[in-house]
Protein backbone atom coordinates (compact mmCIF):
# COMPACT_ATOMS: atom_id res chain seq x y z
CA UNK A 1 0.00 0.00 0.00
CA UNK A 2 0.96 3.54 -0.51
CA UNK A 3 2.44 5.33 2.53
CA UNK A 4 0.13 8.30 2.02
CA UNK A 5 -2.90 6.01 1.99
CA UNK A 6 -1.77 4.27 5.18
CA UNK A 7 -1.28 7.65 6.89
CA UNK A 8 -4.71 8.80 5.71
CA UNK A 9 -6.37 5.63 7.06
CA UNK A 10 -4.61 6.03 10.43
CA UNK A 11 -5.62 9.67 10.57
CA UNK A 12 -9.20 8.72 9.78
CA UNK A 13 -9.23 6.11 12.57
CA UNK A 14 -7.75 8.61 15.01
CA UNK A 15 -10.35 11.21 14.06
CA UNK A 16 -13.17 8.68 14.40
CA UNK A 17 -11.98 7.67 17.88
CA UNK A 18 -11.67 11.31 18.90
CA UNK A 19 -15.11 12.05 17.50
CA UNK A 20 -16.63 9.16 19.49
CA UNK A 21 -14.96 10.42 22.69
CA UNK A 22 -16.26 13.94 22.07
CA UNK A 23 -19.77 12.60 21.43
CA UNK A 24 -19.67 10.76 24.75
CA UNK A 25 -18.51 13.89 26.59
CA UNK A 26 -21.21 15.92 24.88
CA UNK A 27 -23.87 13.37 25.83
CA UNK A 28 -22.87 13.60 29.50
CA UNK A 29 -22.86 17.41 29.42
CA UNK A 30 -26.18 17.50 27.57
CA UNK A 31 -27.72 15.21 30.20
CA UNK A 32 -26.68 17.60 32.96
CA UNK A 33 -28.02 20.60 31.09
CA UNK A 34 -31.20 18.74 30.16
CA UNK A 35 -32.02 18.07 33.81
CA UNK A 36 -31.44 21.73 34.64
CA UNK A 37 -33.54 22.91 31.75
CA UNK A 38 -36.42 20.60 32.58
CA UNK A 39 -37.30 22.88 35.50
CA UNK A 40 -37.25 25.88 33.17
CA UNK A 41 -39.55 24.02 30.77
CA UNK A 42 -42.01 23.19 33.56
CA UNK A 43 -42.10 26.81 34.73
CA UNK A 44 -42.60 28.02 31.16
CA UNK A 45 -45.50 25.58 30.70
CA UNK A 46 -47.07 26.71 33.97
CA UNK A 47 -46.78 30.37 32.97
CA UNK A 48 -48.33 29.71 29.58
CA UNK A 49 -51.13 27.73 31.24
CA UNK A 50 -51.81 30.64 33.58
CA UNK A 51 -51.77 33.09 30.69
CA UNK A 52 -54.38 30.97 28.95
CA UNK A 53 -56.69 31.23 32.00
CA UNK A 54 -56.66 34.83 33.25
CA UNK A 55 -60.07 34.46 34.90
CA UNK A 56 -58.75 31.63 37.05
CA UNK A 57 -55.73 33.71 38.07
CA UNK A 58 -57.96 36.61 39.10
CA UNK A 59 -60.30 34.28 41.01
CA UNK A 60 -57.38 32.77 42.96
CA UNK A 61 -55.96 36.23 43.70
CA UNK A 62 -59.32 37.44 45.00
CA UNK A 63 -59.71 34.31 47.12
CA UNK A 64 -56.27 34.84 48.62
CA UNK A 65 -57.03 38.47 49.35
CA UNK A 66 -60.26 37.47 51.09
CA UNK A 67 -59.01 34.46 53.05
CA UNK A 68 -55.56 35.59 54.14
CA UNK A 69 -56.58 38.86 55.85
CA UNK A 70 -59.25 37.00 57.83
CA UNK A 71 -56.71 34.50 59.06
CA UNK A 72 -54.25 37.24 59.84
CA UNK A 73 -56.91 39.16 61.75
CA UNK A 74 -57.80 36.04 63.74
CA UNK A 75 -54.16 35.35 64.50
CA UNK A 76 -53.58 38.97 65.54
CA UNK A 77 -56.63 38.87 67.78
CA UNK A 78 -55.52 35.64 69.43
CA UNK A 79 -52.00 36.98 69.80
CA UNK A 80 -53.20 40.20 71.42
CA UNK A 81 -55.47 38.26 73.79
CA UNK A 82 -52.56 36.01 74.70
CA UNK A 83 -50.30 39.01 75.26
CA UNK A 84 -52.90 40.69 77.50
CA UNK A 85 -53.34 37.50 79.49
CA UNK A 86 -49.60 37.12 79.99
CA UNK A 87 -49.28 40.77 81.06
CA UNK A 88 -52.11 40.41 83.58
CA UNK A 89 -50.61 37.21 84.95
CA UNK A 90 -47.17 38.76 85.40
CA UNK A 91 -48.68 41.84 87.09
CA UNK A 92 -50.63 39.69 89.52
CA UNK A 93 -47.56 37.56 90.27
CA UNK A 94 -45.47 40.69 90.93
CA UNK A 95 -48.13 42.15 93.24
CA UNK A 96 -48.27 38.94 95.30
CA UNK A 97 -44.54 38.83 96.00
CA UNK A 98 -43.71 39.33 99.63
CA UNK A 99 -41.85 42.53 100.38
CA UNK A 100 -38.08 42.14 100.65
CA UNK A 101 -36.90 41.38 104.17
CA UNK A 102 -34.99 44.20 105.84
CA UNK A 103 -31.69 42.90 107.04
Amino acid sequence: MNARLIAAVKRRETLQARSAALRDEFAVAAGEVRSSLSLVDRVARAVSALRARPVLVVAVAVAVLIVVPRRLARAAMRGSLLALSVMRLTRSLHSRRPPPADA
